[in-house]
């Protein structure tokens, strides 16, 4: 017997987003907890872009969620008979009231990848920098509709959710301050321990330092980050920057434009030899909620890392030690600068042993899996407790 149903829709294999490896991290500690056998997926997946602008635009929905969709999964539910319900996202509002009106006894968690609410708020800062014209004009209304959204969707998912899960303290308290309800877990990104198995092979032609940014060009903060650093830091800086993720080929010629020392990859099958070759990683990010996945990436790798304080949101640690927080072209300059000078005089260290320490201690799957495992067990004690008070 299915025990637990696993709500996404962010598990498409053709995207390794950030929202993607969480998803994913979450649905293979479920199976570790439970056992595959007792965890069914339903991916909600609307193929149909027509059928969603309309589902956004006149059902108020989000995440790829349509009402023919949620109805598919209460006839789902009533067929399997599960017990929980794990929604991977705050934005299925429509889908929790559903299912808590039909199975009231059924208990539903909400996995908070961010709040939606500020999360899309964020973005539509972003956009509003750019030069007004049609695009952006369109880019702005969309963004405004997805915020009003989000309202709607996660009063619905945080009314009807028995347990909620965010992903740091920063969403824990915009949760409480816009919402009024309060997190039962904060369980942060976390991700395996990468299986480096193949022969690998040098990626970067400069014998120089060598910088990496690692981000998708779908996500408007990776572009306007990335674009800041090339403009105000990378001239100052003795290093070659290298620019990797999906669909980042398409600025390639604008970037390498910007600085000869720019390389602009884009997008590409397997990370390992990008991350092992480079000497640190950089994260301008100036915009977003959660976490920034890529952060995490980089700590798996054990990679000396240089960020925003956006970039480090939710992971806590010695900054200093895993390379720097920069909020300013001024501090990035510094830092980097100061850190190739120890480079030079320590033989050229490409891995940092204080930051493969710390992932491995709190932001390998081990630890997430121990947070899960203790929720599901004050569900369980939850419902035994009610069980002996009925009899």
């Amino acid at each position: 017997m299915k025990e637990i149903l696993f709500i996404t829709n962010r598990l498409k294999k053709d995207n390794k987003s950030g929202g993607y490896l969480v998803s994913k991290r979450n649905l293979e500690n479920i199976i570790t907890i439970f056992g595959k056998e007792k965890v069914d997926v339903y991916d909600v997946i609307s193929k149909n872009i027509f059928l969603r602008i309309v589902s956004i635009t006149f059902f108020n929905r989000l995440e790829s969620s349509l009402p023919i969709i949620e109805n598919e999964i209460i006839k789902k539910i009533e067929i399997e008979n599960y017990n929980i319900i794990f929604l991977d996202n705050s934005g299925f509002g429509y889908l929790t009231e559903k299912i808590k009106k039909k199975f009231s006894e059924k208990k539903i968690i909400i996995f908070c990848h961010d709040i939606n609410y500020y999360f899309f708020s964020s973005i539509l800062t972003e956009y509003k920098k750019d030069k007004f014209n049609l695009k952006s004009f369109f880019r702005i209304l969309k963004a405004k509709k997805e915020i009003f959204n989000a309202k709607i969707n996660e009063k619905k998912s945080f009314k009807n959710a028995d347990k909620i899960i965010t992903l740091n303290s920063r969403d824990t308290k915009l949760l409480e301050k816009e919402y009024e309800y309060k997190s039962n877990a904060e369980i942060e990104v976390t991700l395996p321990i990468p299986k480096i198995e193949k022969e690998l092979k040098k990626i970067f032609d400069s014998v120089e330092f060598n910088l990496l940014f690692v981000g998708t060009a779908g996500l408007k903060p990776n572009l306007n980050g990335i674009e800041f650093f090339i403009k105000n830091v990378l001239e100052e800086v003795e290093a070659h920057l290298y620019i990797v993720g999906k669909g980042m080929e398409k600025y390639k010629e604008k970037f390498e434009k910007l600085n000869k020392k720019v390389k602009v990859i884009g997008t590409v099958e397997n990370l390992d030899n990008y991350y092992l070759d480079a000497d640190a990683v950089i994260a301008p990010i100036f915009a977003g909620g959660g976490m920034k996945v890529k952060t995490g990436e980089a700590l798996s790798y054990g990679k000396t890392i240089f960020g925003t304080i956006e970039s480090f949101q939710g992971y806590e640690m010695d900054y200093d030690k895993i390379g720097g927080i920069c909020n300013s072209s001024k501090e990035f300059i510094e830092k980097i600068n100061n850190y190739i000078k120890y480079w030079k005089n320590n033989g050229r260290p490409k891995m940092n042993k204080y930051t493969n320490e710390i992932f491995i201690e709190k932001y390998s799957y081990n630890f997430s899996i121990k947070r899960f495992k203790k929720l599901f067990d004050e569900l369980k004690e939850k419902n035994e407790r009610k069980y002996i008070t009925k009899i």
